[in-house]
């Protein structure tokens, strides 16, 4: 299915897909109550094309490249969720086992759960979050952002960008393993909380023993 006009599949009840579901046009798939592709990946490329829908599920990958392609809604995959556009997925319910935040603040205000690895570039992609992930590769910013293992027993964050984790905190569960890794100042102003029964590490990279902070932490 491909929807390629302005507004052409706009507030349908239900729009799904076999294989392969494209929203090109802009509004073209907006305000839908349900979005899917039962067995392939869901693609939005237009303006707002995917904007404000309840369900948006794929069997494979849902790709959000348009401007606001995907935000305000709930996207869910069974493989990848990749937000590239410019707040592509912002204020947006993300659930998959592999999430990347590309676009400039197109991950913001959302709420992430990566089964496994979570991808951040560029600036303030996911700032002001609530993120779960197995792994968070921090090269760009979540700045302001809750960070906390859930239900996962182990979680890595690892910050590598300019204060790519200021104003954040990390939660570290019972029963879960969590590491930080932190370079240049990706790590200032991050509060690292590991609550009874959990065990953390941090790796600081060039750290003087002796110091009470950390980069920051």
């Amino acid at each position: 299915i491909e929807c390629r006009s302005d507004e052409s599949c706009r507030r349908a009840g239900l729009i799904s897909s076999e294989k392969q579901l494209i929203c090109s046009g802009p509004h073209s798939c907006a305000n839908v109550d349900n979005v899917e592709s039962r067995e392939g990946n869901i693609r939005g490329t237009g303006y707002f094309s995917i904007y404000s829908s309840n369900n948006i599920v794929a069997k494979k990958d849902v790709t959000c490249d348009g401007e606001s392609s995907c935000a305000k809604s709930s996207v869910s995959s069974n493989k990848n969720i990749y937000c590239g556009g410019y707040e592509s997925c912002r204020a947006s319910n993300l659930t998959s086992t592999h999430i990347t935040c590309d676009g400039f603040l197109s991950c913001e205000r959302s709420t992430i759960y990566a089964r496994q690895n979570l991808y951040l570039y560029g600036s303030l992609v996911a700032s002001s979050s609530v993120i779960t992930a197995k792994t968070i590769y921090g090269y760009g910013s979540f700045a302001g952002s809750l960070i906390d293992s859930l239900d996962l027993d182990r979680m890595t964050v690892i910050l590598h960008a300019y204060r790519a984790g200021y104003n954040s905190y990390i939660t570290c569960r019972s029963g879960a393993r969590c590491h930080l890794e932190c370079r240049y100042s990706g790590c200032t102003g991050l509060s690292f909380r590991c609550l009874t029964g959990s065990i953390c590490t941090v790796d600081a990279g060039n750290c003087t023993n002796g110091d009470s902070e950390v980069n920051g932490i």
